[in-house]
Protein backbone atom coordinates (compact mmCIF):
# COMPACT_ATOMS: atom_id res chain seq x y z
CA UNK A 1 0.00 0.00 0.00
CA UNK A 2 3.15 2.49 -0.38
CA UNK A 3 3.17 2.87 -4.11
CA UNK A 4 -0.53 3.58 -3.92
CA UNK A 5 0.02 6.91 -1.75
CA UNK A 6 2.47 8.27 -3.88
CA UNK A 7 -0.19 8.24 -7.05
CA UNK A 8 -0.15 11.17 -8.76
CA UNK A 9 -3.97 12.49 -10.03
CA UNK A 10 -4.95 15.05 -12.15
CA UNK A 11 -1.24 16.60 -12.58
CA UNK A 12 -0.60 16.11 -16.05
CA UNK A 13 -4.45 17.13 -17.00
CA UNK A 14 -3.19 20.72 -15.44
CA UNK A 15 -0.32 20.93 -17.99
CA UNK A 16 -2.49 20.59 -21.16
CA UNK A 17 -2.48 23.07 -23.52
CA UNK A 18 -5.77 24.31 -24.66
CA UNK A 19 -6.42 26.53 -27.61
CA UNK A 20 -2.79 27.97 -27.96
CA UNK A 21 -2.43 27.18 -31.33
CA UNK A 22 -5.63 28.18 -32.68
CA UNK A 23 -4.36 31.76 -31.04
CA UNK A 24 -1.38 31.14 -33.54
CA UNK A 25 -3.28 30.60 -36.74
CA UNK A 26 -2.86 33.03 -39.66
CA UNK A 27 -6.16 33.78 -41.26
CA UNK A 28 -6.35 35.99 -44.22
CA UNK A 29 -2.87 36.54 -44.76
CA UNK A 30 -2.35 34.97 -47.99
CA UNK A 31 -5.33 36.18 -49.33
CA UNK A 32 -4.23 39.59 -49.12
CA UNK A 33 -1.27 39.04 -50.70
CA UNK A 34 -2.76 37.46 -53.94
CA UNK A 35 -2.05 39.39 -57.26
CA UNK A 36 -4.98 40.49 -59.05
CA UNK A 37 -5.32 42.03 -63.13
CA UNK A 38 -1.37 41.97 -63.27
CA UNK A 39 -1.19 40.12 -65.98
CA UNK A 40 -3.90 40.90 -67.50
CA UNK A 41 -2.41 44.29 -67.75
CA UNK A 42 0.68 43.08 -69.47
CA UNK A 43 -1.30 41.68 -72.39
CA UNK A 44 0.49 42.48 -75.75
CA UNK A 45 -2.70 43.51 -77.94
CA UNK A 46 -2.43 43.87 -81.78
CA UNK A 47 1.16 43.83 -81.53
CA UNK A 48 1.18 41.05 -84.25
CA UNK A 49 -1.01 42.47 -86.28
CA UNK A 50 0.70 45.21 -87.40
CA UNK A 51 4.02 42.93 -88.63
CA UNK A 52 2.05 41.39 -90.91
CA UNK A 53 3.53 41.99 -94.77
CA UNK A 54 1.19 42.51 -97.44
CA UNK A 55 1.44 42.67 -100.97
CA UNK A 56 5.16 42.66 -100.72
CA UNK A 57 5.35 39.38 -102.48
CA UNK A 58 2.80 40.05 -104.92
CA UNK A 59 5.81 42.80 -106.54
CA UNK A 60 8.77 39.94 -106.03
CA UNK A 61 6.45 37.89 -108.78
CA UNK A 62 9.15 35.85 -110.83
CA UNK A 63 7.29 34.61 -114.29
CA UNK A 64 8.38 31.23 -115.27
CA UNK A 65 10.94 30.27 -112.71
CA UNK A 66 8.63 29.47 -109.66
CA UNK A 67 7.99 25.67 -110.47
CA UNK A 68 12.29 25.47 -110.07
CA UNK A 69 12.53 27.11 -106.81
CA UNK A 70 9.24 25.40 -105.12
CA UNK A 71 9.46 26.09 -101.10
CA UNK A 72 7.08 23.83 -99.43
CA UNK A 73 5.53 24.60 -95.87
CA UNK A 74 7.56 28.31 -95.08
CA UNK A 75 5.04 30.22 -96.70
CA UNK A 76 2.30 28.49 -93.72
CA UNK A 77 4.65 29.67 -91.21
CA UNK A 78 4.82 33.55 -92.49
CA UNK A 79 0.75 33.89 -92.51
CA UNK A 80 0.81 36.07 -96.15
CA UNK A 81 -2.98 36.72 -96.74
CA UNK A 82 -4.41 38.12 -99.83
CA UNK A 83 -1.03 37.41 -102.20
CA UNK A 84 -0.36 34.20 -103.13
CA UNK A 85 -3.61 34.80 -105.10
CA UNK A 86 -1.11 37.05 -106.83
CA UNK A 87 1.65 34.64 -107.39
Amino acid sequence: GTQSDQEVTGTRSDHEVMGTQSDQEVTGTQSDQEVMGTQSDQEVMGTQSDHKVMGTQSDQEVTGTRSDQKVTGTQSDQEVMGTQSDQ
